[in-house]
């Protein structure tokens, strides 16, 4: 069976044939890893969305994207038929069947964030329209911004102005062009204050470093955070409630230190000058991975839940100790995140949500990094620094001509996606069923439990079964058209 569409209508009685305009074809591409082996992890839509191209004797993975919005529920079959352009090729017909179910997924607002540069081509020039529409259309509605961009400037009576809001402007409105709803856009700003990073004083004035507990330094934090709110909300109508501000990444150390240079007492002092602005302020937190594991997170992780809203988790390190730990706090939101590589399997993208809803987290999985690279993504070997060849990027982009491709694992990762969306209409749709809410919950913790893609394509079968049997109501016949080919040639179907 498909994924649940947003369409309406009822089961058809007859089979259909799928509309070719709601499929797109693409093909993995072959990169080499590391040590040399082939790995098909790009994507490349097909041309003319029907032209494959391979040599003889060449496997390569076809992928079929279908789009179910505006097509009635019900079952669809179709033939694609593979038909070769070279005498070494046999033509293969293919025999798709699709079942559509009758479950509007618009109908939640499922939230969607990752770690992303694309906001930092606003500054630079090279301005990633593409790229941000792109995100859109994968779900991403909290767009990330580097606040290293708009930080106070002091002026020379002591008091301070904010830079010029132009690149977050011009991102944000990329990000609308591209589709995003102007209600369901929330903002993630990172704001770089780690200890000897560069962007650790959020002044213009480089040379200095400003510490937590510095009157100056405090003011600037409280100017940009004050009247980055005041702006957005009069330009885009988004409220304190729909902006995480995120300090420090990966803090560890002493939450105590006098002397702020540990990462940690630099995120707790943080958001508590972030919070005595106003306490309306949310505010967000990812303890570094190995500072998990450890003892000191017992007693950091209350003091952390004083001044922070969200805590995102290193996914790998949540074991059911910390789960229980993280549980006791009295924190508005948890989330998690992964640092996976292309290198990695897929299916590592796409579980990670499905752990999220059997923990009771929010739908938010995020991991490192959607855009960054050691050098060129599809080179696995080059660096920009020395002995670092992690290329993390889920995103084939290139910003110069503001251009990407997907990778198998952000297909993955949107496969994870979707599969929360299903299940938090079912969870909404069973509100006052407590059977079938447990039964959703215990097909969940299945396939989290197991962590495999085929646990994960069952249970999503058997949650879609639950969707069917959700919709009990039965309509008159009535006839729909839709054209059925690039030939524009309609057919008529009986649909109930």
């Amino acid at each position: 069976s498909a994924a649940p569409h947003s369409g309406s209508g009822k089961p058809s009685t007859t089979n259909c044939q799928l509309p070719i305009t709601n499929m797109l074809f693409s093909q993995g591409f072959a990169i080499a890893d590391r040590v040399g082996r082939a790995l098909y992890d790009p994507i490349l839509p097909l041309p003319m969305n029907s032209l494959l191209r391979l040599a003889p004797k060449e496997t390569v993975p076809i992928y079929l994207e279908i789009d179910t919005h505006g097509l009635t529920a019900g079952v669809y079959r179709s033939t694609l038929s593979l038909k070769k352009a070279m005498p070494d090729f046999t033509d293969e017909p293919v025999s798709l069947y699709v079942e559509v179910v009758d479950a509007d997924l618009d109908e939640v607002a499922v939230d969607r964030a990752g770690y992303d540069y694309v906001g930092d081509t606003f500054a630079r020039g090279n301005e990633a329209k593409n790229v941000a529409k792109m995100l859109v259309g994968h779900g991403y509605n909290v767009v990330f911004i580097t606040a290293n961009r708009i930080f106070p400037c002091e002026r020379s009576d002591g008091s301070f102005a904010v830079k010029d809001f132009g690149p977050v402007d011009r991102h944000l409105d990329a990000v609308l062009a591209g589709g995003l709803p102007r209600e369901r856009m929330k903002l993630w700003i990172y704001m770089g204050m780690e200890s000897g990073h560069p962007w650790n004083a959020p002044l213009d004035v480089r040379s200095q470093r400003c510490n937590p507990g510095d009157g100056k330094w405090e003011n600037g934090v409280k100017t940009l955070v004050r009247e980055f709110a005041s702006h957005v909300k009069e330009r885009y109508g988004i409220g304190k409630d729909r902006i995480y501000w995120y300090p420090i990444d990966e803090p560890s150390g002493e939450i105590d230190d006098p002397s702020y240079k540990s990462g940690m007492s630099r995120a707790y002092h943080s958001a508590k000058i972030i919070k005595e602005e106003d306490a309306a302020n949310l505010t967000m937190t990812d303890p570094l991975p190995v500072f998990l594991e450890s003892k000191a997170i017992d007693t950091a992780l209350p003091r952390l839940a004083e001044v922070y809203d969200v805590i995102e988790l290193y996914r790998p390190k949540v074991t059911a100790e910390k789960k229980r730990l993280v549980s006791a706090q009295n924190l508005k939101e948890v989330w998690t995140y992964s640092i996976l590589t292309k290198e990695n399997l897929p299916v590592a993208y796409r579980r990670d949500y499905w752990e999220n809803m059997r923990d009771g987290y929010r739908e938010i999985a995020t991991f490192w990094h959607m855009t960054v690279a050691a050098g060129s993504p599809f080179a696995s070997n080059d660096c920009t620094k020395p002995g670092r060849y992690d290329d993390y990027a889920s995103l084939y982009v290139d910003f110069a001509n503001d251009t990407a491709l997907l990778s198998r694992r952000q297909l993955s990762a949107d496969m994870g996606y979707e599969d929360v969306r299903l299940i938090t209409w079912l969870r909404n749709r069973f509100l006052d069923d407590q059977k079938k809410l447990a039964k959703v919950d215990a097909i969940v913790k299945e396939a989290a439990d197991a962590g495999t893609m085929s646990a994960m394509d069952k249970a999503r079968d058997k949650l879609l079964d639950l969707a069917k049997k959700s919709d009990s109501s039965e309509g008159a016949y009535e006839t729909w058209r839709f054209p059925v080919n690039v030939d524009d040639k309609e057919k008529t179907c009986q649909v109930k």
